[in-house]
């Protein structure tokens, strides 16, 4: 087992805790920067998840209500040879510039890995 080098074998710039270098570093210019700790909101994953809160709730029925009175989709028949497009609610929290939240947004977005150009839509905006 090897000892732990002795005060003689360590160089004295080492020892007194000064720099050789011109690098300045924020402790050895007495810049102390605090730590803090915050407990994050977690966003939903889930609708059933955001119905469980009223606030995720309230956000989730308008962005629905919004969709509906824009008239963002048309019911049409479904050609025999296509399956129905999936859809999925994200969730994100909106924060303010201290850190607290400003508001919670919804959105419900169609799964586009399955759609296929000209038959599921005509138009991209990109």
């Amino acid at each position: 087992m090897e000892d732990a080098p002795s005060a003689s074998r360590v160089p004295n710039h080492i020892l007194a805790g000064t720099n050789t270098h011109p690098m300045v570093t924020r402790a050895k210019a007495g810049i102390f920067k605090p730590k803090s700790m915050s407990v994050e909101v977690m966003e939903p994953s889930t609708i059933v998840e955001a119905f469980s809160t009223a606030e995720w709730r309230a956000a989730t029925e308008a962005e629905y209500d919004a969709l509906i009175r824009n008239s963002i989709w048309e019911l049409v028949p479904l050609p025999p040879d296509r399956k129905v497009i999936g859809c999925k609610w994200l969730f994100k929290s909106k924060r303010n510039l201290g850190g607290t939240i400003a508001r919670r947004k919804a959105r419900l977005v169609a799964k586009g890995c399955s759609q296929v150009p000209g038959c599921d839509f005509k138009e991209s905006f990109g």
